[in-house]
């Protein structure tokens, strides 16, 4: 039986010590916390992350009960959009870099930069990887270039729509290029432009 401390900004909770099995903070946090494949594997123009306004990690913050049981829902599905989100998530590994063993899936829609390396590299747990052609001018793929060729996801997802961005057809060329090396691959995809090696 763990006992949970609630606290917020403006004070304690009314119920400060509450007695909460493990097992029901666990279903709690799932419940906010796991990203549904079908958000995941989203193709939309817009992403379906776009309308997230906070962030989850909050619910990590109330307790070091909930941080422990919460942070596998966390750390499971990863998105990321911005840079800003990149380097925030490579400086967490390196001062926790127990968290890693948790990333399973990572969604990037952008940001690109000297993070991404580091970050698909130290994801040696990765199944699934969903990535976005969209990208602007500012953005700098040589990292996930690298990145690329030190994974070995299961599955691959990849967007309908093609970005007229030069560096996107070099990532579509590296893709066909890197696709027969993975070798842990089991789940196909289809993505206009791309022709899928594999039968």
């Amino acid at each position: 039986m763990t006992v949970i401390r609630c606290r917020a900004s403006g004070g304690v909770f009314p119920h400060d010590n509450i007695e909460i099995p493990d097992e029901l903070v666990k279903e709690i946090l799932s419940s906010v916390l796991e990203v549904p494949d079908s958000l995941f594997i989203s193709a939309d123009k817009r992403s379906p992350f776009s309308f997230h306004k906070q962030s989850s990690g909050g619910y990590l913050l109330v307790c070091s009960s909930w941080h422990r049981v919460g942070a596998p829902f966390l750390y499971e599905t990863v998105v990321l959009r911005s840079k800003g989100q990149m380097q925030a998530l490579e400086r967490t590994l390196n001062e926790h870099p127990d968290l890693v063993r948790y990333i399973k899936k990572i969604r990037i829609e952008g940001g690109h930069c000297d993070s991404e390396y580091m970050i698909l590299e130290s994801a040696k747990n990765l199944t699934d990887l969903c990535l976005s052609f969209e990208l602007l001018e500012t953005d700098d793929i040589e990292d996930l270039w690298e990145g690329l060729a030190v994974v070995q996801p299961r599955r691959v997802i990849l967007p309908q729509w093609i970005s007229r961005h030069k560096d996107s057809r070099r990532l579509e060329l590296r893709l066909c290029e890197l696709i027969p090396r993975w070798q842990n691959l089991v789940r196909t995809f289809t993505c206009i432009g791309i022709e899928h090696p594999r039968a």
